[in-house]
């Protein structure tokens, strides 16, 4: 090259440019703070992929802001996000728009709205489709309560 100038460098060989975006993913999941007591809003899909995969346990609400029985549970589920996240346990609140956040809706299968999901170590464990506080509440009490520090909800 002319003087004054640089030669760009080599482009990395595939493998490797696989092996730093795992690296990355793995940086991102390792590193991610647990979110404050109370629901996250998801605003990406990575951001689904690091919350689902990077705790013990995620509890996700599938919504939409058009529909009205989400509306009626976001409350509910706002409540049982602060009895059961809080005090720094390892459950971890979602709140999925399925209009902003199609893509996660169709990897989870939501096909109902309100849609509620429990993972445990990124792996799906329990759903409920439909409204419903009495049955949203024995969901967690049977597949997130028995996985927390002191088996139970914060501050018990």
């Amino acid at each position: 090259p002319p003087a004054g100038q640089q030669q760009p460098p080599p482009p990395p060989p595939q493998g490797r440019a696989q092996a730093q975006e795992d690296d990355e993913k793995r940086a991102l999941t390792s590193t991610l703070p647990l979110p404050p007591p109370g629901v996250v809003r998801l605003e990406s899909e990575a951001q689904w992929e690091a919350l689902r995969d990077g705790n013990d346990v995620l509890v996700a609400d599938f919504s939409a802001p058009w529909c009205k029985p989400c509306k009626r549970m976001a409350p509910v589920f706002a409540s049982l996000a602060e009895e059961y996240g809080g005090g720094g346990q390892r459950a971890v609140f979602v709140e999925v728009d399925v209009d902003e956040l199609q893509e996660v809706m169709h990897t989870a299968g939501v096909m109902l709205l309100p849609t509620f999901q429990v993972y445990r170590g990124g792996k799906l464990v329990a759903s409920q489709k439909g409204e419903g506080e009495d049955t949203l509440r024995r969901l967690l009490e049977e597949h997130v309560a028995p996985v927390l520090p002191g088996g139970g909800v914060a501050g018990s």
